[in-house]
């Protein structure tokens, strides 16, 4: 991966402490250039397939919610995690055992729901592994 990421450790304990479960994944969030960008270091524990090995698709979607989820919850100041309405993803790579990024956009923010653009990718961005949307609750 050419660009750095930066850990922003503090804020991955944070989230981390709302959602045990994605200190069991080691879900982190960081920054590549001025980007708020999320990783999932790869493990073993992660592995779907042991023959191929590639990284189970549960776990990768799991990854692009949460990030939704924690990306409009540090963007908008939310005194809560949003919840989410409506999730969708495409599946466009396997998940090789490496790490993986994720970088989340908002479509569309309203005062009770935001729309939200996921793209996760491995070793490089121009290699989308996957590509999801989904609508959020903000209340």
């Amino acid at each position: 991966m050419s660009k750095e990421f930066m850990l922003e450790r503090e804020k991955t304990e944070h989230i981390q402490s709302l959602v045990p479960y994605l200190k069991h994944l080691g879900f982190e969030i960081g920054y590549q250039e001025q980007n708020l960008v999320f990783r999932l270091p790869f493990s073993d524990k992660l592995i779907g397939n042991t023959k191929v090995p590639a990284i189970h698709g549960g776990v990768i979607g799991c990854f692009s919610q949460e990030s939704m989820r924690v990306f409009s919850y540090l963007k908008l100041e939310l005194p809560h995690l949003p919840r989410l309405v409506d999730f969708s993803l495409d599946y466009l790579l396997m998940a090789k055992s490496e790490a993986m990024y994720a970088q989340v956009n908002f479509i569309k923010t309203g005062k009770r729901i935001s729309a939200l653009d996921c793209k996760i990718w491995q070793e490089d961005f121009s290699k989308l592994i996957i590509s999801s949307r989904a609508n959020i609750l903000m209340i």
